[in-house]
């Protein structure tokens, strides 16, 4: 199925498109795109929405995109959050936002946020452009997060916030293809917990990266710089830091303490010597507990000082966004997506699909519209994490 959108206001919800040599939805306007699977596709998504309200640009939420060659491919503003990205090329490609018309780069303006990126070649793939991309979880992908190409250094850059990125090969990679000044990606790092990346945790490659309230651990090397100009670092935990970038104070070459380091769960324990121990600067606090007055609301620890990592942080104020620890009331990994069946109205069979991200027990019911039990269509104990698509109900 292929599908090409250009008014407004419409929303695509609880689709299966799949197997488009070329592209599978292209938008050029509001559009919802909710609930859907998009799979074995050139390209997922398309955009090019050249609009600077935030309540007139696409919104992508909730989808499984999984296959793709791209699994979005952006040219314009968007929204992209609480989606499932498993085993593209690249997951979500931002290829140059400016609007020849106007001048304007409305891709400094998407966001990229609560989402999960698994099995990614590259899981954001940022060409020429700076969103925002925060409070996501990128894992087992070759690259989490590439910053290519040359834009203007004027911009703010491309800022990375309060996520959870491990187990890749290149956990951030940043590079320019020249070293000149005026040509130069800009990457503003902020509580975000990079660890167990197989070559290097953040590799800067002619480009500026400012680092604050981050945690490295455990990664085949921290961070590789190559002739990276005006870079710096301050109030982070890792080891072995380049010497040659801007020490801004406050760094620890310590332990960080996660409750379990071993099964991925990267909250700080509460003797964690990375509690209280980010940025002194009050725009940087975690968030206050409101039934606890001067101590921070969980999952931050101690007292309103930021903690280091991606349970931390509030506020970053000087760069016009905001650095804030992962929300735990938005799950970034759902234990599963059930999907709606296809056809509907059907006769006389429908196919019933969903995606579960957890090996774990599953057991699927059919009841009619008064409550009553009418069949049993899946009972297993150990399914493993899978997207299926196989039951038929007549």
């Amino acid at each position: 199925m292929d599908l090409y959108y250009s008014g407004e206001n419409c929303s695509i919800i609880g689709f299966t498109i799949q197997d488009s040599e070329y592209g599978g939805i292209y938008i050029s306007s509001k559009v919802n795109i909710m609930n859907n699977i998009i799979k074995n596709n050139g390209t997922g998504i398309s955009s090019s929405c050249f609009d600077d309200d935030s309540n007139s640009v696409p919104k992508v939420s909730n989808n499984i995109i999984l296959g793709n060659e791209r699994g979005v491919w952006t040219a314009g503003a968007f929204i992209f959050e609480n989606n499932v990205i498993e085993d593209n090329d690249k997951g979500v490609y931002l290829c140059n936002g400016m609007n020849k018309e106007d001048g304007k780069d409305y891709l400094n303006q998407a966001m990229i946020k609560n989402n999960t990126f698994i099995n990614n070649y590259s899981a954001v793939y940022s060409d020429q452009v700076s969103p925002t991309v925060k409070n996501n979880i990128f894992k087992n992908n070759n690259t989490g997060i590439l910053l290519a190409s040359n834009f203007w250094s004027g911009g703010a850059g491309l800022p990375v916030v309060g996520n959870i990125i491990s187990s890749n090969e290149y956990g951030i990679s940043v590079f320019s293809s020249t070293g000149d000044d005026s040509f130069t990606n800009v990457i503003l790092l902020g509580n975000n917990t990079i660890v167990k990346n197989g070559v290097a945790g953040l590799r800067v490659v002619n480009s500026i990266a400012v680092v604050g309230n981050t945690i490295f651990w455990d990664n085949g090397t921290d961070i590789i710089e190559e002739s990276s100009v005006n870079s710096s670092i301050g109030y982070s935990c890792g080891t072995n830091f380049p010497t040659s970038w801007l020490d801004q104070g406050g760094n620890i070459s310590t332990n960080p303490m996660f409750v379990n380091f071993n099964n991925d769960d990267f909250h700080l324990s509460p003797n964690s010597p990375c509690v209280d121990s980010g940025d002194t600067n009050p725009v940087f606090d975690d968030i206050e507990d409101p039934d606890n007055p001067g101590f921070a609301l969980y999952p931050s620890l101690g007292t309103l000082r930021s903690d280091m990592g991606a349970y931390g942080g509030h506020g970053f104020s000087d760069y016009d966004y905001t650095w804030v620890g992962i929300d735990e009331s938005e799950s970034l990994i759902k234990n599963y997506t059930l999907n709606q069946n296809y056809p509907n109205p059907f006769n006389p069979t429908t196919t019933i699909s969903f995606h579960n991200n957890e090996r774990g027990s599953f057991e699927l019911n059919i009841y009619n519209s008064k409550g009553e039990f009418i069949s049993n269509l899946l009972n297993e104990k150990n399914l493993a994490r899978i997207f299926h698509e196989t039951l038929k109900f007549l």
